[in-house]
């Protein structure tokens, strides 16, 4: 594929700003880490409200395919920066389970979830992926854990869990069905953040995240032809106004974003990776609040406590 120049020079900016992973497991995690895990958390943090915004003008299906298909057209550019050995013949199904069950699936449960659910609860009901990373990494890689590392995803589990069950002024605003929505797209993420860990090493987070919307891009479009959303876009000026939300939420909420987390999860563990999660739910209370939702004790006590959990799972 050839690309315009300034486009190769965009490419190679981003791409560079996620050097080659090192080591850290003798290490304490150094400033950059915690950096790119709070941008990553404000960036993913935002996504709820944007979600919500795409939701006026698009039916869930619709946000979590227009979500996949910029996202697959953000990053066409960074092909050229993906080697024939990353791209391999043995590596290709472990990419495709990081696009298809790490990526798509989610942006379509998360979708149909805020149909239901506030932004802001959807925000909270994500910080479960660490848990699920947690277990998944025991139980079917063997993988070894602190006792702080458990202390901290149960902290910042049962924070967020206070968050669920009550709103900041007491009242049960919960909806099952909904929920377990986002909880089976946690354990999307969880599944992914595995995969990335343990069988893509040595695999560029550029080269991955590339091929793996790659993948699923393509079938995105087409759903979106068929469906007739770009039909509203042209017809509709509220289509054209959530258009500009779900970009935003495309190229930086989805490409970008995933960029930076499965460079985070080769340069550490999934577990600490997966706790942008823990805040997340911050960012997206304080989106809520600007957008009328209630911010009361029982929020600032649980942010609170969620921060000591991501604290104690990173170290």
């Amino acid at each position: 594929m050839v690309c315009p120049p300034f486009v190769q020079n965009i490419a190679i900016f981003i791409s560079e700003t996620m050097p080659a992973p090192t080591p850290f497991q003798n290490q304490s995690k150094p400033l950059k880490i915690w950096v790119l895990l709070i941008l990553l958390a404000i960036t993913w943090g935002s996504s709820f409200i944007l979600i919500k915004r795409g939701l006026q003008a698009f039916s869930p299906m619709q946000v979590g395919a227009m979500r996949v298909f910029i996202a697959f057209l953000f990053l066409l550019p960074f092909w050229w920066r993906v080697k024939k050995h990353e791209a391999k013949a043995s590596k290709l199904p472990y990419i495709l389970i990081v696009g298809a069950i790490g990526s798509a699936l989610p942006a379509v449960l998360f979708a149909i979830a805020e149909t239901g659910l506030s932004s802001s609860v959807a925000g909270v009901l994500n910080s479960l992926t660490p848990l699920f990373t947690l277990l998944m990494g025991v139980l079917i890689y063997r993988n070894t854990v602190k006792s702080t590392q458990v202390l901290g995803v149960i902290i910042g589990f049962a924070s967020a869990a206070s968050l669920i069950v009550m709103n900041g002024d007491g009242n049960n605003n919960m909806q099952l069905g909904y929920g377990l929505l986002i909880v089976l797209a946690t354990l999307c993420y969880a599944i992914s953040a595995t995969t990335v860990k343990a069988r893509l090493a040595g695999i560029s987070s550029v080269s991955i995240t590339t091929m793996a919307f790659s993948f699923t891009g393509p079938f995105a479009g087409l759903y979106l032809w068929y469906s007739g959303a770009f039909g509203l876009i042209v017809k509709q000026p509220l289509a054209r106004e959530a258009l500009v939300y779900l970009a935003i939420l495309g190229a930086l909420g989805t490409a970008y974003a995933w960029f930076v987390y499965n460079y985070l999860i080769q340069s550490t563990s999934a577990l600490f990776a997966s706790a942008v999660t823990y805040l997340m739910p911050i960012v997206a209370l304080l989106w809520g609040l600007a957008d009328g939702e209630a911010l009361g004790p029982i929020h600032v006590a649980s942010m609170a406590l969620i921060l000591l959990g991501v604290w104690l799972t990173g170290r």
